[in-house]
């Protein structure tokens, strides 16, 4: 990483269920990771979060399948009007969350696209009654608050 950024300390804040131990992660000099493994909504709350991000992203949240999961972090992400970079595993994934952060008045600062970085891991999953083949973060795109 320094490699790429040789003057600058990146310092992240990893949250999600994903996330496995509580702690901090040092990976190298000028590159560090706080870590919570908790929904994000409980993170905005805790006493860890005391700033919102300069960029916020979500690997494969499935926001417009669960809306209500998500309504409080997202509410509060396009207040900040961080730049939010959201990836889906499949095109009926994404059009659900695209939907559903549309409705929530979020502006399309990136339009939905193949990820070049994309799983090559072939999943199978339940879309819509049918097994697809699906890619973790297949498709991804970016929005941004207005307000």
């Amino acid at each position: 990483m320094p490699a790429l950024l040789p003057f600058h300390l990146l310092d992240l804040t990893l949250v999600g269920a994903d996330v496995e131990e509580d702690g901090k992660a040092e990976v190298c000099d000028r590159f560090s990771a706080d870590l919570y493994p908790k929904q994000y909504s409980e993170f905005l709350v805790s006493e860890a979060a005391k700033q919102l991000p300069d960029l916020a992203i979500a690997f494969n949240p499935g926001m417009g399948g669960d809306p209500s999961r998500w309504d409080f972090s997202v509410d509060t992400l396009l207040r900040s009007r961080a730049p939010f970079l959201i990836t889906a595993c499949s095109e009926v994934d994404y059009q659900a969350d695209m939907a559903y952060l549309e409705a929530k008045g979020a502006k399309v600062v990136m339009q939905p696209r193949a990820n070049p970085f994309a799983s090559k891991m072939v999943e199978v999953a339940l879309r819509q009654g049918e097994q697809q083949v699906v890619h973790a973060n297949s498709w991804w795109w970016a929005v941004k608050g207005v307000h």
